[in-house]
């Protein structure tokens, strides 16, 4: 297993919360995890993820509502008999990737920052 994590993003209070985009070059496996660690701030923002090719903008993953103060873990792969599986693995072979994060709302309180940390686990191909 391999993890790899694309660079901090961050909204600072009164600076607004329009969408910010970071890349993560020459990615090659298998994503069966994708984690969303969300920080804590007084204004309650959720965040929008979306990972695409960075090269021919083919979407990859996306997800909504992700809750601020919160680590979250999403799985490819199903564990119960029914599937429950947050999203279908898709593998990687070199490829370039960014990464889009839209918060809800600015931070909120006085002199905050909202930061998200996006990082993807992958199998060997």
């Amino acid at each position: 297993m391999d993890k790899k994590a694309f660079a901090q993003l961050d909204w600072i209070t009164g600076e607004g919360h329009a969408a910010q985009t970071t890349t993560l070059p020459d990615v090659t496996g298998k994503c069966t995890r994708v984690d969303i660690v969300v920080s804590s701030v007084t204004g309650g923002p959720t965040v929008s993820v979306t990972i695409t090719d960075t090269d021919d903008g083919g979407q990859y993953f996306t997800v909504s509502g992700k809750a601020d103060g919160t680590h979250h873990i999403l799985l490819g792969d199903s564990n119960k008999g029914s599937p429950d599986a947050d999203f279908n693995p898709f593998a990687l072979f070199g490829n370039n990737l960014t990464v889009s994060v839209d918060p809800s709302a600015d931070a909120g309180g006085a002199d905050q920052t909202l930061t998200v940390d996006v990082r993807l686990y992958l199998e060997e191909v």
